[in-house]
């Protein structure tokens, strides 16, 4: 039998298959996630699903009508709601105990709003190509890559 404390019940099924040390890894994990469209929106829903302690989420855009079709965050409800402030509300529904950090911001090269020390891991799921190239240097050069 699986002993487990009231604040992981949630995740009991992935401590299951994972165990308890491995979910702690996650649970204490700290993930920057650039884009809350097609790929990002359900990257983060996943993330906040598996129990990680800390998300940043990064998107300018507000939710239109074209988005829903391929969004997570997208519905009738949201459109012109801001992503970040959308999926933050996700995330808390999901997983009310996890962290959010939310930059409304286009990212580009030279942004420094964003401090990528504090986190242990990115997730780059924006289209801009410059701004990748940006993303990879600043994570390199944390260590990150």
């Amino acid at each position: 039998i699986l002993q487990m404390n009231n604040d992981n019940v949630q995740f009991s099924r992935e401590i299951i298959l994972i165990g308890e040390e491995n979910f702690n890894k996650i649970k204490n994990s700290k993930v920057l996630v650039f884009g809350l469209g097609g790929v990002g929106s359900y990257t983060v829903n996943a993330l906040a699903r598996s129990g990680v302690g800390l998300i940043g989420i990064v998107d300018n855009d507000e939710v239109s009508e074209t988005n829903i079709n391929r969004q997570l965050i997208a519905t009738y409800n949201t459109i012109g709601k801001k992503k970040v402030d959308v999926m933050e509300e996700m995330i808390h529904s999901i997983n009310p105990k996890c962290i959010v950090h939310s930059y409304d911001c286009f990212y580009l090269e030279g942004n420094e709003e964003i401090d990528f020390s504090e986190y242990d891991y990115i997730v780059d799921c924006i289209d801009t190509i410059s701004a990748k190239i940006d993303i990879i240097r600043k994570a390199k050069g944390g260590g990150m890559v």
